[in-house]
């Protein structure tokens, strides 16, 4: 039966006609039907939407969409990154005064600002419901990467990008790092965009690299 994830967006089983996306699933190469109708065959992000599907990282918006150019929240990122970790058991709550209590971002986000994770806008506010940033979703995989005891010393040479100087001094290191990975690539050959809002596609994107890679 279709179920509802916590976070209030639909997860559901690979029973779907033909009129859906199929792409080839990049762990069993083996065809993964997507009940997606807005994510096109051969969309440059099918192969990481139905990655990030079948590990239970990212549901759908509705029973049939997976609004790939929808802009990811703080919160929503988050909670990606507790579900990596099988959601552990929570041992301290964080200082944020803006959570609700109950909603499925709460205890990803105690957790990711235990270890040091996250940060919020201040001690009392985490924005949970705000937009990431391009150079907040690298700054913020760059320390859980950290946090896992994973190698972060890679480095890129981020001179050949016009707008690398609009990347605060917080995330340069983190973009340098990614962009060395293969983990994120510019928006252009020319350009970062690091205070582009991420969007759905492009999340789907680094975690599956980020996972295959680091």
């Amino acid at each position: 039966a279709d179920k509802i994830a916590s976070d209030g967006t639909a997860s559901f089983p690979f029973s779907h006609a033909s009129d859906y996306a199929i792409v080839i699933d990049t762990d069993s190469h083996e065809p993964v039907e997507l009940p997606f109708t807005d994510v096109p065959e051969g969309a440059w992000y099918a192969d990481a939407a139905a990655y990030v599907y079948k590990h239970g990282l990212m549901a759908g918006t509705s029973a049939t969409t997976f609004a790939p150019e929808a802009k990811m929240t703080r919160g929503q990122m988050v909670t990606v990154l507790y579900r990596m970790e099988q959601e552990p058991e929570i041992t301290q709550e964080s200082t944020f005064t803006d959570l609700e209590a109950g909603r499925y971002y709460e205890k990803a986000v105690h957790w990711a600002a235990a270890n040091g994770i996250v940060q919020g806008r201040s001690d009392a506010i985490f924005d949970p419901n705000g937009f990431v940033t391009r150079q907040d979703l690298v700054t913020i995989l760059f320390r859980y990467a950290g946090f896992k005891g994973y190698d972060v010393t890679a480095r890129a040479d981020l001179s050949g990008y016009t707008d690398q100087a609009k990347l605060s001094g917080y995330a340069t290191n983190a973009m340098s790092w990614a962009v060395a990975q293969g983990i994120v690539q510019g928006t252009t050959t020319t350009t970062l965009a690091p205070g582009s809002y991420a969007r759905r596609c492009e999340l789907a994107k680094v975690f599956m690299e980020f996972l295959k890679q680091v």
